[in-house]
């Protein structure tokens, strides 16, 4: 059976335009204004936070972390807490810093996190970029959901700039390795 022209130049555009969908264009009420690229302020001048003061949170723990969350962005919680809510981070304590339970928006398992920190104004920047594999399936839509992360600062960030992508190999390049964290 053939397929006339018509129908096939139109299957082909539903086709794409359902590809172009495939980010929800809803946003998870932490998530910041704009996108990871369109802000302001120039955070790639600000310094990185250190991969070992950085945690993402636990599956198990996100719900009760939202929680703590849901009247501010950023809650100092116990060094006790912190390895509770991130057994696979490996925190140092020994420093003056404490630990800081951070809003995070993420598009699904990060395939890795960029933390910075403005040190005149405070200002904490969380780009968490997931890799979507590079394949359409029909029906599956990426939308934003909270990903909470513990970072240890010396204090209490004034503005926490919470961003997330979603795409394919193109999220990896011009992303310096030794700035980024994945856990």
């Amino acid at each position: 059976m053939r397929i006339p022209l018509a129908a096939f130049v139109v299957l082909v555009l539903l086709i794409g335009v359902m590809g172009c969908q495939q980010v929800s264009r809803e946003r998870h009420p932490w998530q910041s204004r704009g996108d990871a690229f369109s802000f302001a302020v120039d955070t790639v001048r600000w310094p990185s936070i250190e991969r070992r003061c950085l945690g993402r949170v636990a599956a198990e723990h996100v719900a009760e972390a939202c929680d703590l969350l849901r009247e501010a962005e950023a809650v100092e919680i116990p060094p006790a807490q912190a390895s509770l809510f991130c057994p696979a981070a490996q925190f140092d304590f020994a420093g003056p810093s404490k630990p800081f339970l951070i809003r995070g928006v993420s598009y699904g398992r990060p395939a890795y996190t960029v933390a910075r920190m403005d040190k005149e104004s405070g200002w904490l920047y969380l780009l968490q970029a997931t890799w979507d594999g590079e394949m359409y399936i029909p029906g599956i839509r990426f939308r934003p959901a909270p990903a909470p992360i513990v970072v240890l600062l010396g204090s209490r960030p004034v503005k926490v700039v919470s961003a997330a992508m979603v795409g394919g190999d193109w999220i990896f390049r011009g992303v310096d390795r030794q700035k980024t964290w994945a856990q």
